[in-house]
């Protein structure tokens, strides 16, 4: 059952609903409004801790990660230290072949 909810609701579109992307899409995430306003860069860590990303925080109001493979993601938000100060998380998914 989760499976096919999470599943319905990645393919609901843009915007993407709990950070949760298709295989393939390009993942764009929302900068937190909890982030503090010394965040200075980001990193996307995958479920090994592993780093997949990372950049700097502009001004717009969301981050550009672009394509990741399927996985969990972590994304941490760091002030000029590298020191992270708050965290979102992502998903990409495995597209369905054909809806239940």
């Amino acid at each position: 059952m989760f499976a096919v909810l999470v599943c319905a609701i990645a393919l609901a579109g843009t915007p993407h609903f709990g950070n949760v992307y298709l295989h393939g899409e390009t993942v764009r995430v929302a900068v937190p409004e909890d982030v503090p306003e010394n965040a200075r860069s980001w990193r996307v860590l995958d479920d090994a801790l592993g780093m997949r990303a990372e950049g700097a925080i502009k001004q717009s109001p969301v981050i550009d990660v672009g394509t990741l493979p399927r996985g969990w993601y972590r994304i941490e938000f760091l002030d000029e230290s590298g020191q992270s100060l708050a965290f979102t998380t992502a998903a990409v998914l495995h597209e369905l072949e054909h809806t239940p």
